[in-house]
């Protein structure tokens, strides 16, 4: 995962309407995000998969949100978004992802 791919998903929720709770600092990234709507309502949280950087992804205590291969929405593991190139698909992909998070919101997370 790059920052790029940070910086999008953050200007897609915020587009969509939701408010990172977490504090957003590239420096010190988190292993998750919680987010909710501006009012305070739906708060839910978003967990990063962590990939390792030895053999077949083994982690080594060193990973942090800035290996991350995946995004899920912690309730609803089925909703995810792989981190994969910064590309057209990643762009249409992301949508997607946002979609399903803002039809969950509609049934009361």
């Amino acid at each position: 995962m790059s920052q790029s791919h940070l910086e999008l998903l953050k200007l897609k929720l915020e587009a969509s309407k939701w408010k990172l709770l977490t504090e957003y600092n590239l420096q010190a990234p988190t292993d998750y995000w919680f987010i909710a709507r501006p009012n305070g309502d739906c708060i839910t949280k978003l967990t990063f998969t962590i990939g390792g950087n030895g053999t077949f992804g083994a982690i080594l205590g060193t990973e942090t949100i800035c290996n991350a291969i995946a995004c899920t929405i912690e309730e609803h593991p089925s909703i995810s978004i792989y981190f994969g190139k910064y590309s057209k698909q990643f762009q249409l992909d992301i949508n997607q992802f946002i979609k399903q998070l803002n039809t969950l919101d509609k049934k009361s997370l």
